[in-house]
């Protein structure tokens, strides 16, 4: 019997201590990106926390995959754009960022995945294996190396695109710029579990940041760092997933086999002031396994990683530990 688990927690949970009425923050939340996003910040006022979360409004029109209206799903289907507006410069820096990041992985992480991405996330819709046939169709549409950008100019010639393993930082590091602008120092920006933080709360302790327990139960912490202005993203196959005959079908897909990433891990965390890179990397990293994810992590300055494998063992990279509260 097929059983469809959809996890609508997030991957990592915020651990807030009590707040005096005084450092009560002010906060807003909503639904973007298919999941949910909340945005506090302490010592500014409602008017900023609600502009800045209509900015999660403003990228997800550009950013969607999903959304007719979204600049990502009309250039999916025209297979170019000229980049004129604001907008159209947003997503032009997002697909140069991922197209850096999916040469230098050489397949470990893939911005033109969507042919086959799409296929997955109906499967975990359904509960139901896509057709191997269809699989390789989707593969055949894959490849950076088919994507042309210019100064003034995206063409896909052949490929499709999907960057939600981007966007959410990238949106995160924007709302952290608009906080900063308004004068804010102290907040935590939440998309779906993409943490980062402005500097540290507003009684001068560090932000507490749970790393969630694969498969566990909401609020099951299995490691809880102390952040002071940092951004946290876990990727993990415990978010979406199905089981069929046995065997687990996430949604992190591996474009060099079109399935699902199979390496004995359950998540990988990255640490980094750059959400985009945590967000990037968080998934890259799972792809490469562990001791490759942890070779990478350990040559990068300012970045740090911490994975959980199947049997509940976890790793650290170089200096990991020092975020720790023990």
């Amino acid at each position: 019997m097929k059983k469809l688990y959809i996890i609508l927690v997030m991957t990592v949970t915020v651990l807030i201590s009590g707040c005096s009425v005084k450092n009560r923050p002010y906060t807003a939340d909503g639904k973007y990106f298919d999941t949910y996003v909340k945005v506090s910040v302490y010592g500014g006022s409602q008017e900023i926390v609600n502009s800045a979360m209509e900015l999660c409004d403003y990228y997800e029109n550009i950013f969607s995959v999903t959304k007719p209206e979204a600049l990502l799903y009309k250039l999916n289907k025209t297979g170019s754009m000229q980049i004129v507006t604001e907008e159209d410069r947003h997503l032009h820096e997002l697909v140069k960022t991922g197209l850096d990041y999916s040469r230098e992985f050489d397949g470990c992480f893939d911005i033109s995945v969507e042919p086959v991405s799409v296929l997955w996330k109906k499967a975990i819709s359904d509960c139901s294996l896509p057709d191997n046939s269809q699989i390789a169709d989707g593969l055949a549409q894959v490849g950076c190396e088919k994507i042309e950008v210019t100064d003034d100019e995206i063409r896909l010639n052949g490929a499709r695109l999907d960057l939600g393993s981007l966007a959410k930082g990238y949106v995160a590091d924007r709302i952290k710029e608009y906080l900063e602008s308004r004068g804010v120092v102290s907040g935590i920006i939440n998309l779906g579990g993409n943490i980062l933080c402005l500097g540290k709360k507003s009684d001068g302790s560090d932000f507490k940041i749970g790393i969630k327990k694969p498969f566990g139960k909401d609020q099951d912490v299995m490691v809880t760092l102390k952040i002071d202005d940092m951004s946290v993203v876990t990727t993990g196959i415990y978010e979406r997933y199905f089981m069929e005959k046995g065997e687990l079908y996430h949604h992190i897909i591996d474009v060099r086999t079109g399935f699902p990433c199979k390496n004995n891990l359950y998540s990988v965390t990255i640490i980094s002031p750059d959400s985009t890179q945590c967000d990037c990397l968080s998934t890259a990293c799972f792809i490469m396994g562990k001791e490759k994810a942890l070779e990478y992590i350990n040559k990068t300055e300012n970045t740090y990683a911490i994975i959980i494998d199947e049997n509940m063992n976890i790793y650290y990279s170089n200096g990991a530990q020092n975020f720790v509260v023990q």
